[in-house]
């Protein structure tokens, strides 16, 4: 209930409309070559050190660059930077599917690392933004679970792969592989133009007044007309004593750093161990991520309720 209540608040607010739907449908073209992206890439002479220097620079391009988007998100709304962001991803897609260099697999990660990596955390971080406190959580969790269902659709890539194949007469791996990435291209630019059709409305600027009552601003023609709304009492922020925060910052940025670390070096290596040890290629490959990643959004649309239980005393079976 509580997943589906979030799609209607997703498509039912226009300001969330245009953003969501573009974001959906760059990660779904995203999903469906991402099983044959470290094969093809070997393919094209990629040693296991370029691998890991194209995933360092994807993963840097995102932590430079991410607080830079939003800010833009802050300053000029949802909009220009997320128009930025997917033509880049689109770009990244072409560039990858046509080349036949080393070099140009570098460019086009580093225009992938300067897009589609920070797409998901522009797009979240601005629903939750003007989301209400109470479902801040469930915007959080649900759309990470939005996208663990999205990548759901690598299952799709043989069929993918074998139509465009059939389609085009492709003999070779690699022009299938370079078919099945440009259709990445097709589905950023299918975003951008969503974006570009149906522009979201004007955000509302808040500002709290004296008496604990919020004024919010919309834009009309030249002018501001304020309109009083009520915000609630007024909280004070939490007080903890002297490097409270920091004891409990650091270690949960470490573990999450470490984790991180550790999933991003799997993800590479994975691949690579597959093809050496068993002789296994992109189809393959495409159903074992598939079960990976149905495994971990089933464990996480359980985790909200086993969560709950937990708190209110239920055993974990029962919580579930």
């Amino acid at each position: 209930r509580q997943q589906a209540f979030l799609v209607r608040l997703l498509l039912g607010d226009a300001r969330f409309r245009a953003p969501v739907l573009a974001l959906w449908l760059s990660d779904l073209g995203g999903s469906l070559h991402m099983p044959m992206v470290m094969f093809f890439l070997m393919k094209l002479g990629a040693t296991p050190l370029d691998l890991g220097i194209f995933g360092f620079l994807m993963r840097g391009g995102c932590m430079l660059l991410s607080p830079m988007y939003g800010r833009g998100v802050d300053k000029f709304g949802i909009r220009p930077p997320l128009l930025i962001c997917m033509s880049l991803c689109g770009a990244a897609c072409l560039l990858r599917g046509m080349a036949t260099e080393l070099r140009h697999l570098y460019a086009s990660q580093l225009l992938m690392g300067a897009g589609g990596g920070s797409a998901w955390s522009m797009v979240k971080g601005y629903v939750a933004r003007n989301t209400d406190e109470e479902h801040r959580a469930l915007v959080v969790s649900g759309m990470r679970l939005q996208m663990l269902v999205l990548s759901l659709g690598k299952v799709f890539y043989p069929v993918l792969n074998i139509g465009l194949a059939s389609m085009f007469a492709l003999r070779t791996q690699v022009a299938q592989h370079r078919a099945v990435i440009q259709t990445c291209t097709v589905f950023c630019w299918a975003a951008v133009a969503i974006l570009l059709a149906f522009p979201p409305p004007p955000e509302k600027a808040l500002s709290v007044a004296a008496a604990g009552k919020c004024v919010t601003h919309q834009d009309e023609g030249d002018g501001q007309v304020p309109q009083e709304a009520s915000c609630g009492e007024a909280r004070p922020p939490p007080t903890t004593g002297p490097g409270g925060v920091l004891c409990r910052f650091w270690p949960q940025a470490a573990a999450v750093a470490g984790v991180s670390c550790a999933a991003t070096t799997c993800a590479g290596l994975w691949p690579l161990f597959l093809k050496s040890r068993f002789g296994w290629e992109a189809t393959q490959y495409a159903y074992l991520s598939f079960s990976d990643s149905a495994l971990s959004a089933a464990a996480l649309g359980a985790y909200g309720r086993a969560a709950r239980g937990a708190a209110e005393g239920d055993s974990l079976p029962a919580a579930l």
